[in-house]
């Protein structure tokens, strides 16, 4: 007897149109033992590289043999591969367009399949519906116990999205590093860190995996028009309206706003820059 799974759901389809919803009643249909989960319907539309942030943010909190179905697809009905991956304890089911490319950056091994074996899709397959056709039905068969190299051939190359990581800058010395995502709450959230906070310190690993260590309040952290003075440990560090810099849930560089709105009060959205230097 197979095991309960659960199937993990993101994305851009939001909740108004039924797109969610057909493609629960696809899953359910064939793996009604199966459990649903909804990790967000609400990233930007085609935004992939929201998803793979979101997806690379979140998936490590669920249980071991979750199935990931990920359908942020701005390039359904093309050439591009459907693909269904295991990497580590997780499962993925998602389009080949680097939506996966965060959670596959951080898994030493993985096995990925091309979705070309038909009777696991859907009879009828849309052009233009490709998570309700072929990634929602080949979840639910997965999740029924259908072993991985039955959905098609072995893949050894995925997609992965590109984009520049923090530096370390001798010269300043700090790092210099963008903004990656804009909350919904209007926090600013960098690619600098991770770090850790130790007491009044904040420590990170270099580039030679050694630990470094500084005090929190001797970064100096400058953008365009703003420029704050040490990292913070909590929102009310600072006074409401005013900016602070801190620390999110995983140890990254955010800025925000105590009780407001960091992006509209700073005038900045993803990929503006930022830097983090050490004051002498």
């Amino acid at each position: 007897m197979v095991e309960p799974v659960s199937i993990a759901i993101i994305t851009d389809f939001g909740t108004r149109d039924g797109y969610v919803g057909a493609m629960k009643g696809v899953l359910q249909s064939l793996s009604p033992q199966a459990t649903l989960l909804d990790i967000t319907h609400e990233i930007a539309p085609r935004d992939v590289g929201a998803a793979a942030y979101t997806l690379g943010r979140c998936y490590r909190y669920f249980p071991p043999d979750t199935i990931f179905l990920v359908v942020v697809d701005p390039g359904v009905g093309t050439q591009r591969k459907p693909l269904a991956i295991q990497a580590g304890a997780h499962r993925f089911v998602a389009p080949d367009n680097g939506v996966l490319t965060k959670a596959i950056q951080d898994q030493p091994k993985w096995e990925a399949v091309c979705l070309t074996q038909r009777q696991y899709w859907r009879e009828e397959v849309s052009h233009t519906f490709h998570g309700r056709d072929i990634f929602a039905p080949v979840a639910a068969h997965w999740a029924n116990g259908t072993p991985l190299h039955r959905f098609g051939e072995r893949v050894a190359d995925l997609v992965m999205l590109t984009e520049d990581g923090p530096r370390w800058e001798r010269e300043l010395p700090g790092f210099s590093g963008r903004v990656t995502q804009v909350d919904q709450f209007g926090n600013l959230i960098t690619n600098i860190g991770p770090f850790v906070r130790v007491g009044s310190s904040l420590q990170w690993q270099d580039d030679a995996g050694q630990t470094q260590v500084c005090a929190a309040n001797a970064f100096i952290i400058e953008m365009a028009g703003l420029t704050l003075r040490g990292v913070q440990s909590t929102y009310a560090d600072a006074a409401k309206g005013e900016a602070l810099a801190l620390l999110d849930s995983a140890g990254q560089l955010e800025i925000a706003v105590h009780r407001g709105n960091a992006a509209e009060a700073c005038g900045l959205s993803r990929g503006a820059k930022i830097q983090m230097r050490i004051s002498a």
